[in-house]
């Protein structure tokens, strides 16, 4: 192999490989549609990104950064049931963790529906009296008034206080990233990337 730059290895005895031929015309490529130096369009391709992947490298967005969202189990049955509230003008409640992934995920929620026309109740229960996540007294005083409860960033494993909700007529949709036990609870989705399933 020819020698880069004509130097044969560094220091530390690494052989040295400049460009291929094929990087080459990659590189004259990105350069040229682009308006790239050489030595950029080199570094791109050597990274393997192709000169139509050059302005998305280079200027990234995080709606092409993101997944699509339907890959999760139940995304597309809890985004219908939300439709359906705000179409019908449902009582909704959102019952958040007190943490700040469960309060910005409220907020996020509540000035969404808000959007709509909507106000939801928010519901963050008390650590101390009430523990981690959905508890059967809170559900039960929130089923009486609201026709669907969303739980953020927690409910995957309240079986007992989901299961009371679901008894007393109200949906339930849970939003979480919390671990999952291989049951869950008898929610009306279960939105949740730990899932067993």
């Amino acid at each position: 192999m020819t020698a880069f730059l004509n130097v044969n290895s560094s220091l530390s005895n690494k052989e040295w490989v400049g460009p291929s031929i094929k990087e080459i015309r990659i590189a004259s490529s990105i350069a040229q549609m682009h308006g790239l130096s050489q030595i950029t369009g080199l570094l791109l391709a050597k990274r393997n990104i192709e000169p139509n992947q050059t302005k998305s490298f280079l200027s990234p967005k995080i709606r092409d950064e993101m997944p699509d969202p339907y890959i999760l189990k139940d995304v597309q049955k809890a985004s219908e049931r939300l439709v359906k509230a705000i179409r019908n003008k449902e009582k909704i409640c959102i019952f958040a963790d007190y943490d700040v992934d469960g309060t910005v995920s409220a907020s996020v929620l509540y000035l969404w529906f808000k959007a709509y026309k909507i106000v939801p109740d928010i519901y963050i229960p008390d650590r101390v009296k009430e523990g981690y996540g959905p508890n059967t007294i809170a559900m039960t005083k929130l089923s009486q008034r609201n026709e669907l409860i969303i739980c953020v960033d927690c409910g995957t494993v309240a079986h007992e206080a989901i299961g009371t909700a679901r008894k007393l007529g109200t949906e339930t949709i849970i939003i979480d990233h919390h671990l999952s036990d291989e049951k869950l609870p008898p929610a009306f989705a279960v939105v949740n990337p730990k899932r067993t399933d």
